[in-house]
C-alpha cells in the first residue's frame, strides 16, 4: 500500500474548512426534501411551459401561471360558491381584477356550452 503525499500541507485551517463544508453539505441534504412551496410552484410552472413548448404550444410562463390560478379559483368557488372576487384574490395572492376576468370567462364558457 503506497502512501499518497498531497502537494500541500494539511493545516488546521484547511481541516476546519473541510469539516465546515461537510456540515453544510449535510444541512443541504437534509433540507432537500423541504423545498419551499414557492420554489415548487415555480418549478412546476417551468416544467409545464417546457412540456408545452416541446409540443409546439407557445404559452408563456405567465399564461401557464394564469391557467393554474384559474384552476385554484374554480376549486375555491366549488367549495364556497358565494365568495367575493376580492376574498378569492387575497387567498390566491393575485389581483381582484384577474379573478373577475376568470369569472367572466367562466360565465361566457358556461353560456356557450348551453
Amino acid at each position: 500500500m503506497s502512501t499518497y503525499q498531497p502537494p500541500f500541507v494539511v493545516t488546521p485551517l484547511i481541516l476546519n474548512q473541510v469539516i465546515e463544508i461537510g456540515e453544510l453539505m449535510g444541512h443541504w441534504a437534509a433540507m432537500a426534501g423541504r423545498a419551499s412551496p414557492l420554489l415548487r410552484k415555480e418549478n412546476r410552472i417551468r416544467t409545464i411551459q417546457a412540456s408545452l413548448a416541446i409540443e409546439h404550444n407557445s404559452l408563456t410562463t405567465e399564461q401557464v401561471t394564469a391557467l393554474m390560478e384559474g384552476k385554484r379559483i374554480l376549486q375555491i368557488l366549488s367549495n364556497q360558491p358565494g365568495r367575493s372576487a376580492k376574498s378569492i384574490a387575497e387567498e390566491c395572492e393575485i389581483s381582484a381584477r384577474t379573478v373577475e376576468r376568470y369569472l367572466k370567462a367562466l360565465q361566457l364558457k358556461h353560456c356557450a356550452s348551453l
